[in-house]
């Protein structure tokens, strides 16, 4: 299965890669729309959102306009040696700062324990129909979400060329409620 998950990661990232920044950032304004659309964004009060970086779903945009409609919002920050992460409430896009291995962290603010989320908005390299996440292979996302309450909504973001039909999955993988991309929303059952 290791070499399976190997395989799909490094073909999604080739085809992910592939997109030009404008394209990314068109497909992005698509993906975002569809988001706030949906009536668990409109209810939800406290949202974990990743900031994209490179060829992932562009987030920043998503950050302050959520912010600017008076959603609490948090974003990952990362320990690797301990391969977990915690949640760390913004006040705006300038309380990120680039860490070494290239993402775009909170550099302190007050953590936001994982059970007090309503929707957590996941990065990943792939996604499948049935709510399946092949993300980058440090397990940090899902140690996370096995913390979150039963009716946090989880909802992975990823162009459509990164819809897969099956990726193996572990009994740890936790699945998404929802996966949104420019061209649709998939309803997995998770």
């Amino acid at each position: 299965m290791a070499k399976m998950k190997e395989l799909l990661r490094m073909q999604n990232l080739q085809k992910r890669n592939s997109l030009n920044a404008g394209e990314i950032e068109q497909k992005s304004t698509v993906i975002q729309a569809r988001l706030f659309s949906l009536s668990e964004f409109k209810r939800a009060k406290t949202i974990l959102c990743y900031a994209g970086v490179k060829s992932e779903v562009q987030t920043k945009k998503m950050i302050m306009d959520a912010m600017a409609l008076g959603k609490i919002i948090a974003v990952p920050k990362s320990d690797f040696e301990k391969k977990t992460m915690k949640a760390v409430q913004i006040g705006s896009l300038a309380d990120l700062e680039e860490t070494k291995f290239g993402l775009f962290e909170p550099k302190n603010g007050k953590e936001i324990p994982a059970e007090e989320f309503d929707l957590i908005i996941v990065p990943g390299i792939a996604f499948d129909l049935q709510g399946t996440r092949l993300g980058y292979g440090g397990g940090f996302f899902d140690k996370f979400l096995q913390k979150t309450k039963k009716t946090a909504v989880k909802i992975g973001l990823a162009f459509e060329t990164n819809i897969e039909e099956k990726i193996p999955s572990a009994s740890h993988d936790v699945k998404m409620d929802k996966i949104i991309s420019e061209t649709g929303i998939i309803e997995t059952g998770a």
